[in-house]
């Protein structure tokens, strides 16, 4: 059917036999669209999971563009429709430039936090443990590599 495969700006509704969910999001997924979707479900928590995994801009779940003229809600597609976002949080953040600036001493060695020594596997895999369920568990074990780290550093800096 060719009205599924395009981005049809007028009230039309086109409806579907498919198997199952998964087909319902695989059909919805397959086009080269992306600007808008509605799920129509009693059941919301299945409602969210099946807008997640929608490839859109935005997502009503059972309504039609109720959201769409709300001031507060980021409005813009996604692949052949659109980029970038309106409106909202994610509408201010199209106006904002990220800068990362690092200043290092010109003098002496820097200390390069990348696995060059050694010691600072121990340190990240520590860091990494510590997002874990649990991972306060392992501090001890990150304040160790922490120690090894800096006297293999402070060594590799006596070396240089």
């Amino acid at each position: 059917m060719e009205i599924v495969a395009e981005e049809v700006f007028a009230p039309v509704v086109c409806v579907c036999r498919v198997a199952d969910e998964s087909e319902a999001i695989c059909r919805a997924n397959s086009t080269d669209f992306g600007l808008g979707a509605s799920v129509w479900t009693q059941d919301l928590s299945s409602g969210r999971r099946i807008a997640s995994e929608l490839q859109v801009g935005l997502v009503s779940i059972n309504s039609v563009l109720l959201d769409a003229a709300d001031p507060t809600v980021s409005f813009g597609g996604v692949s052949a429709s659109g980029f970038g976002k309106q409106r909202g949080e994610l509408g201010l953040e199209e106006f904002i430039v990220r800068k990362a600036v690092v200043a290092h001493s010109a003098q002496g060695v820097r200390r390069h936090h990348f696995p060059y020594l050694l010691a600072t596997e121990g340190v990240l895999k520590g860091i990494i443990t510590l997002r874990s369920r649990g991972g306060w568990r392992t501090i001890p074990e990150l304040l160790r590599s922490a120690n090894r780290w800096r006297e293999e550093m402070k060594a590799f800096q006596e070396k240089a």
